[in-house]
């Protein structure tokens, strides 16, 4: 099931899946926290969705602004970086939620706002399926785990463990049986 049992089931609207995020760990490889201003523009379906602007406001403190392509509106928000010490060295970048000051790893563009996920109120697309819709969410993705040569023929990487691609393969293999039971399954109780 998809649900607790209180209410109905999330099954309609958009999930976290569909929005897009800041991760701050790429931010971070990338560079940006190091450069002054520095500005994205940001893609869904191949069509530009909304341009990105960042500029930075001190230490630790930053200022985000978002322009939608297809409205006048946008926003500015100020968000604070926390930086954290890990264990084997380096050092892990957290936002801090404008909103809710919750530290978090990702920030979503939604509704004009830039927030975390728990602000968001949004599930995350494997929170609302069951059934059918579970199996073919679990399936794609294992089967972007794996690669593939023309045909639908799995390889194993090159960097791969041997090890690693037969879990994923036969991860692969599995769900596409369920795909194939829950399918016929549900092909059965309709007729």
């Amino acid at each position: 099931m998809n649900w607790d049992g209180r209410g109905r089931p999330r099954t309609r609207g958009p999930s976290l899946d569909d929005l897009p995020r800041i991760d701050s760990v790429e931010w971070q490889k990338e560079g940006n926290f190091s450069r002054q201003t520095f500005g994205f523009d940001y893609s869904m379906q191949g069509e530009k969705t909304f341009s990105l602007t960042c500029r930075q406001m001190g230490e630790g403190r930053l200022s985000i602004s978002v322009e939608w392509e297809d409205e006048a509106g946008g926003c500015t928000r100020s968000v604070m970086i926390e930086r954290e010490a890990r264990p084997l060295g380096g050092v892990q970048p957290w936002f801090l939620c404008p909103d809710c000051g919750a530290r978090a790893r990702h920030l979503y563009v939604f509704t004009n706002a830039i927030t975390c996920r728990v602000c968001t109120g949004l599930p995350y697309e494997s929170e609302r399926c069951s059934g059918l819709g579970w199996v073919s969410l679990r399936l794609r993705k294992a089967r972007n785990r794996l690669e593939w040569l023309p045909g639908d023929l799995p390889i194993r990487r090159k960097w791969q463990r041997k090890k690693a691609f037969e879990r994923d393969l036969l991860d692969y293999y599995m769900l596409d049986e369920m795909y194939v039971h829950e399918g016929v399954a549900k092909f059965m109780r309709s007729i």
